[in-house]
């Protein structure tokens, strides 16, 4: 539950987000004609959509403390075989450096809009497909250190493009 305050900080921090996203995620040589109803979409292409995904990590990340799970000292296990979700998450969250030096070579902030929707819709797959909070105890800690990562990779990308991601929605 949200306080009114909450909540007036919550829609300012999606409505901005929103606008915001949809002005940077076309590349700056382009024309574009603004849409207020598909910007703040849950499930397009939008600021809010990835913001969702950031709560969303940050909700499963509030679960594992609430179970006392121990998230400063995960074990990794670099022995189990990796699932496609897990192979993709880890090579987009790879990705990440480079696509920051593209975007200041071409300055176009395009560039990280794209990518950071991509890497929220990854992520969201992966989430699906994939038991984080009950996996399997050799897997359990190498899927959170890829799920707090890309919480890290979503909140900054985010901050470079001027947008705040909130903790709960």
């Amino acid at each position: 539950h949200f306080t009114e305050a909450e909540k007036s900080q919550l829609f300012t921090t999606i409505g901005m987000g929103a606008l915001k996203f949809f002005l940077l995620k076309v590349d700056p040589k382009k024309k574009m004609l603004f849409n207020p109803a598909e910007s703040i979409d849950l499930h397009g292409f939008t600021g809010p959509y990835i913001q969702y995904a950031y709560a969303r990590i940050q909700s499963l990340m509030r679960k594992l403390n609430e179970q006392n799970y121990s998230i400063a000292n995960l074990s990794i296990n670099t022995h189990h075989t990796l699932a496609a979700e897990e192979k993709a998450l880890l090579l987009m969250n790879l990705q990440y450096e480079t696509k920051i030096k593209e975007a200041a070579e071409q300055l176009n902030p395009a560039i990280i809009a794209n990518y950071v929707f991509h890497l929220a819709k990854t992520y969201n797959h992966f989430y699906q497909e994939l038991q984080v909070l009950n996996a399997e105890a050799d897997v359990k800690d190498f899927r959170i250190a890829l799920t707090q990562n890309t919480a890290r990779i979503i909140a900054h990308a985010m901050k470079l493009l001027g947008i705040q991601v909130p903790d709960r929605m």
